[in-house]
């Protein structure tokens, strides 16, 4: 009869972890000015995008990054990585900070912690060119 009872207790609280799962569906990229509480923009990208499992970065780089980086929510000593491609290149040259929300079926997490970088413009043109003999 206790094993009966162990095993049952052990089954229910197995169904309940199951039941408790996060599946993380997307993510959801927030840029804010320093110190706002409004973003300039969000850009949402599927969790398919995203490639996790990953060791921890040995540098970090937060002048016209190309990459967001966060602690893998399955392996605490592991990252995730979202290569973002064209989206932060279409800034304009300043300081930000940007954030991320996880997304599933059940809603959004609350907000990452904040974390700084700057975008820097390119060179102007040169300008008078001409050609010589």
């Amino acid at each position: 009869m206790t094993r009966r009872l162990l095993a049952t207790l052990g089954l229910l609280a197995a169904c309940h972890a199951d039941a408790g799962a996060q599946t993380i569906e997307s993510y959801e990229l927030r840029v804010y000015a320093p110190g706002a509480t409004a973003p300039q923009f969000t850009t949402p990208f599927p969790a398919s995008a995203v490639e996790c499992n990953l060791p921890p970065t040995t540098s970090s780089t937060t002048t016209n990054p190309a990459k967001v980086v966060w602690t893998d929510p399955a392996a605490p000593t592991r990252e995730c990585h979202w290569l973002f491609g064209s989206v932060l290149p279409s800034l304009p040259g300043g300081s930000y900070e940007g954030a991320l929300v996880a997304v599933n079926a059940g809603g959004r997490s609350s907000e990452s912690n904040r974390a700084p970088f700057v975008r820097l413009d390119a060179p102007a043109a040169p300008g008078g060119v001409r050609f010589s003999r």
